[in-house]
């Protein structure tokens, strides 16, 4: 199925607000086809669904193109190096590692088959590193987590600890995203897993000192030759109720012709489009232009003649940081971002 939109060079031409007024129900429903790759188009000034490149307070976590957490990033694994300001490691025994690779910091085995016992850790005790406790108020933190027990008994935690003494917040093998909201004045903190509280939740906090920092453990606890546990991080980000506006953009994309209007459809996993400012520059992210965003359409916006001329696309998404943080619900998510625009 093709899609074609011709705008004459007479007095018949579609300009600014009128593109909105009059194709409004049309352009919603190409964009969408694109968006869902339903249909082609044979118009080269309409984009979809590229690549976020750069980000500022916000995880692109690599799990789709579009799956974006906006929040302060404490670590994205994102250059195979274990930060020694942010993360502390452990070994004992022979035959564990701790590593950072392929964007996760993990705790594991070295090798297929070991004949040995070892344990692994990295806790988030560094210079720069991430203490719940240290915040004037409640928390949030949000990581993507694997844990695998392995073929040998073995144990693969997610805990927090104040560096000797440990609170096991996941023990089971498990892989998805959690969310950790620490009550700081109840001594607690609550888990979810996949949006779905844990069943031991809340956790006890009480019986840490001074610090609450965010640890992965995983050991093998016997001699037979077969692997032991596994823990990784895929990512963490946190908030602590202060400001900040996240935000991630796109790389260009060549257009066929220089414009100076805009019309973008984008749809989000949570459905609260309403709360992204949207963004686009026609010259290469040299010049950024937000979107006038349309009620009726819900994640539908327009530039009318607002555009800096320019063939090279790009598309910038911004949200404000949470500032509230209720101990009872989670506020961080994964929102996967879909969208597609017209320049004209």
């Amino acid at each position: 199925m093709t899609f074609e939109i011709n705008f004459k060079e007479d007095g018949d031409i579609l300009y600014g607000a009128d593109i909105m007024e009059n194709l409004s129900f049309p352009m919603n429903c190409l964009l969408s086809y694109a968006i869902d790759s339903v249909a082609t188009t044979n118009q080269p000034n309409i984009i979809k669904n590229t690549s976020f490149s750069t980000s500022s307070n916000a995880i692109i976590t690599g799990i789709s193109s579009g799956d974006v957490v906006f929040c302060f990033v404490f670590d994205d694994f994102e250059d195979n190096s274990i930060d020694g300001n942010k993360w502390s490691t452990a070994l004992t025994g022979s035959g564990g590692e701790v590593v950072e690779e392929g964007t996760n910091l993990t705790c594991q085995q070295n090798t297929p088959s070991v004949s040995s016992t070892w344990t692994a850790s990295a806790i988030s005790d560094g210079a720069s590193g991430l203490d719940f406790k240290s915040f004037s108020g409640n928390s949030e933190c949000i990581v993507r987590i694997a844990l695998s027990d392995g073929a040998s008994p073995g144990n693969a935690k997610l805990q927090i600890s104040d560096g000797s003494t440990h609170v096991d917040v996941a023990t089971e093998t498990v892989a998805g995203v959690f969310n950790l909201v620490f009550n700081k004045s109840g001594e607690e903190v609550r888990v979810w897993d996949d949006g779905v509280e844990v069943g031991s939740s809340p956790f006890s906090l009480a019986g840490l000192g001074a610090n609450w920092y965010l640890r992965i453990y995983a050991d093998k606890t016997t001699t037979q030759s077969d692997a032991g546990g596994s823990a990784s991080l895929l990512y963490v980000g946190y908030i602590d109720g202060t400001t900040g506006t996240g935000q991630v953009t796109t790389g260009s994309t060549t257009l066929g012709k220089a414009s100076t209007n805009a019309v973008c459809r984008f749809t989000s996993s949570e459905s609260d489009e309403t709360s992204f400012t949207v963004k686009v520059s026609a010259n290469g992210g040299s010049n950024f232009t937000t979107l006038t965003m349309d009620s009726t359409y819900g994640g539908m916006g327009e530039i009318t003649d607002g555009l800096t001329s320019g063939t090279s696309a790009q598309m910038r998404f911004e949200m404000a940081i949470p500032t509230v943080i209720t101990t009872t619900a989670i506020t961080l998510k994964e929102y996967d971002l879909d969208w597609a625009a017209y320049f004209g």
